[in-house]
């Protein structure tokens, strides 16, 4: 087939890239969990630290907390999509837009309970922590399929 005219050099033809996007592909779901969980655990043990530092007795288990509740969620995020089902990179997008809504419900729902539940000593360490270790995990798992579909690609 002759390259289309309107392409820059070097893009596959259209066949190629056809076949690239119906292929079905799983996803790595233990590493997936394993980054974003590590991610969320790095952001934890820096909160529990600055917690203890300015709250000692109480800061700590605030921010062990607000990890608690930001774990749920990634794991929630990450097992709703189903990762281990092979899929066509079309459909891996939407699902991981969707993971993510469903992870946030469910790490505001964790953190609601484990606040209302035990009242943390240092509600500020508690809420940064749950939010920022939530953001890292779910950022540590976008970068992961960024790379993923990279490698993967025609």
């Amino acid at each position: 087939m002759p390259p289309d005219p309107q392409s820059p050099p070097g893009t596959p033809a259209e066949p190629e890239r056809a076949a690239w996007t119906a292929t079905p592909f799983a996803l790595p779901t233990g590493l997936l969990l394993v980054r974003g969980l590590a991610s969320v655990v790095a952001v934890a043990a820096v909160g529990t630290v600055i917690g203890g530092l300015l709250r000692p007795g109480a800061g700590w288990s605030s921010a062990l907390q607000g990890g608690l509740a930001a774990a749920a969620g990634i794991a929630g995020g990450i097992l709703v999509i189903t990762p281990w089902k092979p899929r066509p990179v079309t459909i891996w997008p939407a699902l991981l837009l969707g993971g993510q809504g469903a992870g946030l419900v469910a790490a505001l729902l964790t953190g609601l309970l484990l606040y209302s539940s035990s009242r943390p000593g240092e509600p500020l360490i508690f809420g940064a922590v749950l939010a920022v270790g939530y953001t890292a995990g779910m950022l540590a798992m976008a970068t992961l399929f960024g790379r993923i579909v990279a490698n993967r690609g025609p």
